[in-house]
């Protein structure tokens, strides 16, 4: 418009590369914010996913510790879980009175990449009769 409120002949609107590029922007901004949401879901999926692998390796624990300090189930040595979950080892004191008890869980990324979560305690033989 000029000063005394007259259109301009042909400039009442905006040019085809103005809207090309005011479309650009906006597609890079969604694209933009689309990415941050993948990348905050996969993070999302691999929190569960470490979680559930430590639940796993607790439970077992808890499992292996209803058990007498002698009996099969702490034998030395090492033992898959069920399901093929993991695997927990047994090892003995050199005096014969404290086992160490670590469990390995396995879990998986959505691209296949693998990790494990382990936890460890001990059972002692005056403890664990």
């Amino acid at each position: 418009m000029h000063a005394n409120g007259d259109l301009v002949a042909g400039r009442d609107g905006f040019t085809l590369v103005e809207v090309c590029v005011a479309s650009l922007l906006t597609a890079l901004m969604v694209a933009s914010v689309l990415g941050v949401f993948s990348m905050s879901r996969r993070g999302v999926v691999l929190v569960e996913k470490r979680l559930a692998a430590l639940h796993t390796a607790r439970a077992t624990l808890e499992d292996l510790g209803r058990y007498s300090f002698d009996a099969t189930e702490l034998s030395v040595g090492e033992t898959p879980l069920p399901d093929n979950l993991g695997r927990y080892v047994v090892s003995l004191s050199d005096d014969g009175r404290v086992k160490d008890v670590k469990v390995f869980v396995d879990y998986f990324e959505p691209s296949g990449d693998r990790h494990e979560v382990s936890l460890t305690t001990t059972f002692s033989r005056s403890i664990h009769k």
